[in-house]
């Protein structure tokens, strides 16, 4: 049917929204602890130090908001919003508007009194960074038939 979009890009686009509108939501939250979703008691059992189980708590917060980024950053290329700009890499629109937006989701943590913190600024990087070369070659690319 010529005018519709494939099924993946449509569903790329819906979670990129429901990622977007959760992200917005925990961005502007006045009192964030991602603490609260480690599985405390698993790991007690398991037999892990409570110094680890400490230190796993301090650093979850890193490896959400480089997850968050990642999965920013490969919807916003899969969702194919942006029109092929050359000479430019396919994966750069994504790249770059994953890393405003990251940037901007920090910033207004500020009004909300959370402040703003450079190593959540890196792990969104480190994010963005890993999902680059995931991203692959864009079908509707002329140089990949």
């Amino acid at each position: 049917m010529p005018g519709s979009f494939p099924c993946g890009v449509l569903l790329a686009r819906c979670l990129l929204l429901a990622l977007l509108a959760g992200g917005a939501w925990l961005a502007l939250q006045p009192e964030l602890n991602l603490a609260r979703l480690t599985p405390n008691r698993w790991m007690r059992a398991l037999g892990m130090p409570y110094e680890d189980i400490l230190a796993y708590e301090h650093s979850v917060q890193w490896v959400w908001h480089a997850l968050v980024a990642f999965a920013l950053t490969w919807l916003l290329h899969r969702s194919r919003l942006f029109p092929a700009i050359r000479p430019a890499p396919h994966w750069m629109p994504a790249a770059l508007t994953a890393l405003v937006l990251v940037i901007v989701a920090e910033t207004l943590q500020i009004m909300v009194g959370r402040g703003f913190d450079v190593r959540d600024l890196l792990a969104g990087l480190a994010g963005i960074v890993i999902s680059i070369p995931l991203l692959g070659h864009r079908r509707d690319s002329p140089d990949n038939p």
